[in-house]
């Protein structure tokens, strides 16, 4: 059992680095706008990618489970990707199953269900309320 998502912080060779959380899905998007919040390193993947991370396991630094890095996604509730993309300032929720539309099991990414700038991400609410419904399921 678990809550399990992923945010994936996209490189500027077009990879991206995956912060996985085991037990707090639910409320990643929440915990992204936080790290957003400080302003800080936008502009440069690698250190934003530790600014969101240090957000993540903010408290349970000590833990041995429960977060991770990889460049390939962890486990993930169904949950949409959140992709930050540092190069076009922007946040995207982007389609995860664990089928593709043959039925076979892995990850499989997909659309972006909603694209916004990181600024309107964290300053507006009423465009976080929506992010929050798509990402949650509640459209």
């Amino acid at each position: 059992m678990g809550d399990r998502a992923n945010i994936a912080i996209r490189q500027s060779d077009d990879t991206r680095v995956y912060l996985y959380t085991h037990w707090g899905g639910h409320d990643l998007p929440f915990v992204l706008r936080k790290a957003l919040s400080k302003r800080m390193r936008w502009n440069d993947p690698a250190y934003l990618a530790r600014i969101i991370f240090c957000q993540l396991v903010n408290g349970h630094e000590e833990q041995e489970t429960g977060f991770g890095i990889s460049t390939m996604i962890c486990d993930n509730d169904c949950y949409p990707i959140l992709l930050v993309d540092s190069e076009n300032q922007t946040i995207q929720l982007l389609k995860y199953s664990w089928k593709d539309e043959s039925g076979n099991l892995g990850h499989y990414i997909g659309e972006s269900l909603f694209d916004v700038s990181i600024e309107n991400f964290i300053t507006d609410n009423g465009i976080f309320s929506d992010a929050l419904k798509i990402y949650r399921g509640r459209t």
